[in-house]
């Protein structure tokens, strides 16, 4: 996701500088097309999940943080949401990928921030105000 948004936001510099590139070679053909809304919307996108994510990455590395993960799910929230709009407007079924993307990096932090959540309340004690019994709610004959 990190990747993908890194090269739209330098595609999207490219557009904006340029007008637009053609690049031919005798195999292949690489054209990125001039600056347009959905080329905006694409470039918003990237550059916002580029400026949540990357640093949420690192300090993942360094400290290991559930607010880093929190962080990475709300961009690839971000990068799900907007380039499927984009996408979808402009090509249709060309948005599968980025949807694809955007909904498996989904899946895996929200698995990693249960898994964290889960070994963090075992091991922690309970918060002030939870003194709640864990028999509430239920039927409790006396002995």
């Amino acid at each position: 996701m990190v990747l993908a948004a890194l090269l739209g936001v330098v595609v999207g510099i490219v557009r904006i500088v340029t007008g637009g590139v053609e690049l031919d070679a005798a195999d292949a053909v690489v054209e990125i097309d001039r600056f347009r809304v959905t080329s905006g919307i694409l470039f918003l996108s990237a550059s916002v999940t580029l400026l949540m994510a990357l640093p949420s990455m690192v300090v993942l590395h360094l400290r290991n943080s559930l607010w880093a993960l929190r962080t990475l799910r709300v961009a690839a929230l971000v990068f799900t949401t907007l380039n499927a709009f984009s996408d979808f407007a402009a090509s249709g079924f060309g948005a599968l990928p980025h949807l694809a993307i955007g909904l498996f990096t989904m899946a895996v932090l929200s698995h990693h921030i249960t898994v964290r959540t889960e070994t963090a309340g075992a091991t922690a004690p309970s918060p002030v105000g939870d003194n709640l019994p864990k028999t509430q709610g239920a039927v409790v004959e006396p002995q």
